[in-house]
This record gives structure tokens, sequence and C-alpha cells, in this order.
């Protein structure tokens, strides 16, 4: 499962922490740090990023309870972020490529 999250683009570390709230969740920040070898300050990084991702939901609690997204909605994410990156990759492809042409000619 890690191998796939991470070959759709997800960090290594995110998806660890992304499988982590999966298998454990609804879980709070400090079950998550006591059981990784994360400090608070780094969950609360790779938590904002899952989030903005939308693979990983905080509910609005004190303290805050995390909650993943069922793995199959998480590759459905993953998969069209990956998508996107493409599109916009072959949609700027020639500016891309002339951009590229005019710094190697410019050279002297």
């Amino acid at each position: 499962m890690l191998e796939l999250l991470t070959s759709l683009g997800m960090p290594q570390k995110n998806a660890e922490v992304y499988l982590f709230i999966a298998a454990n969740g609804p879980v709070q920040v400090r079950t998550l740090t006591n059981g990784m070898p994360i400090g608070k300050q780094q969950a609360y990084g790779r938590i904002r990023k899952l989030r903005k991702k939308g693979v990983v939901i905080a509910l609005s609690t004190r303290p805050v309870v995390l909650s993943a997204v069922s793995f199959d909605q998480a590759i459905d994410i993953l998969s069209k972020h990956k998508h996107e990156s493409v599109q916009t990759l072959e949609d700027n492809r020639e500016k891309i490529l002339s951009k590229w042409q005019s710094i190697t000619t410019d050279k002297p």
C-alpha cells in the first residue's frame, strides 16, 4: 500500500502517516506521535499536507481528532491529482520547450 501511495506522488513519510491514521483512526495527534517515530511539529506539517490533498480530515474537536478517507477514495484523489499534473505539463509542453530552447541558444 505504501508503494502505491508513493507511486501516485505522495511522499513516503506522508503516506506512512496516512496509513497509520487509516489503520488506527480516528486518532488524536498524540496517538500518532506516540505510535510513530515522528515529532509533534513534523506530525502537524504532514497532517496539513494530507488535509490539503483531501485524504485526511481533522474533526472540529478539542483535542483535534484525525480521520482518513477510505483507501479507495485516497487512490481516486491521488490519481486525479497526478492526472492533473500530467495534463498541466502536457498543456505547457510547448512553452517549456520554447523557454528551454531560448536558454540553450543564448549561450556564448
